[in-house]
């Protein structure tokens, strides 16, 4: 037994690829300290990648139940490729509805088979904003205030603010 141990013995080293195990090689090595330490790392990784497809979970479902929750959703239609107003858009909008609790945001992709609907529903074929009310299905379109005051900061989040308040009348 001994001289089965003391003779080149095999590790297999491993990587996590895409899902799966996949077994890199093997090599022939006396030192158990460095496959300990691979070892370890490989366990690092996997954990790390584990932890971030937790997250990513996480965060989905707390995006549909806030959407579920909330009596107001702003809506930003976009096409695939986007132009720095767009950008801006997305970003005072969010900027802007983070101060309500009860007010979700959605970024859809107009250019995505699974979007199809619903941009057809608010027949939006680029960028667009939208307020909406998903318990009874009113809308009101804002896209020419977005791109009127993109521009202006502090117009922009007040005048949406506003739109808020009177949507909600």
């Amino acid at each position: 037994m001994s001289n089965k141990i003391s003779k080149t013995h095999k590790i297999i080293y491993s990587a996590f690829d895409a899902g799966h195990i996949t077994i890199l090689k093997t090599l022939k090595s006396k030192p158990m300290k460095q496959s300990k330490v691979f070892l370890f790392s490989c366990s690092l990784v996997l954990s790390l990648f584990t932890l971030q497809t937790i997250e990513a979970q996480a965060t989905k479902s707390q995006s549909a139940s806030s959407t579920q929750m909330s009596t107001l959703e702003v809506i930003q239609f976009h096409s695939t490729h986007r132009c720095m107003t767009c950008n801006k858009i997305e970003k005072l909008t969010r900027e802007t509805v983070a101060g309500y609790s009860d007010i979700s945001f959605s970024l859809v992709n107009v250019d995505e088979k699974e979007n199809e609907d619903q941009a057809e529903a608010f027949e939006a074929f680029g960028t667009a904003l939208f307020l909406h009310n998903p318990k009874t299905g009113e809308k009101e379109n804002l896209t020419d205030f977005a791109f009127m005051n993109a521009g202006n900061k502090e117009k922009f989040m007040a005048g949406l603010k506003e739109e808020i308040s009177n949507f909600r009348k």
